[in-house]
């Protein structure tokens, strides 16, 4: 089991069945983790297997994606990989819909 949150404006993925079953990049996770744009999370060794995008947002993975990605990406690449977005376009759906009101 397990518990996504959004918090100080970062997403983070806790483990709250105590037995290390949630994985991110093929490592047990204790407690929580701060999800980067590209980290494959599973959430019990039988999966499902997900990708995570960025602002909140994961995709369905292919099983061959744990295998193929090696080490998670340095912050250079990180910062490399992550969408351009304006001033006007920060945040997701809801996080523009928060600033409106």
């Amino acid at each position: 089991m397990s518990r996504y949150v959004f918090s100080q404006g970062e997403y983070w993925i806790r483990d709250l069945s105590g037995q290390q079953l949630l994985c991110i990049n093929d490592n047990p996770i204790s407690l929580q983790y701060l999800l980067r744009v590209n980290d494959l999370v599973r959430l019990s060794p039988q999966g499902p297997l997900l990708a995570y995008i960025g602002e909140g947002r994961f995709a369905e993975a292919a099983e061959n994606s744990a295998t193929e990605a090696g080490p998670p990406p340095s912050t250079n690449e990180r910062e490399r990989l992550a969408p351009e977005m304006s001033n006007d376009d920060a945040g997701g759906f809801w996080s523009r819909l928060r600033r409106r009101f």
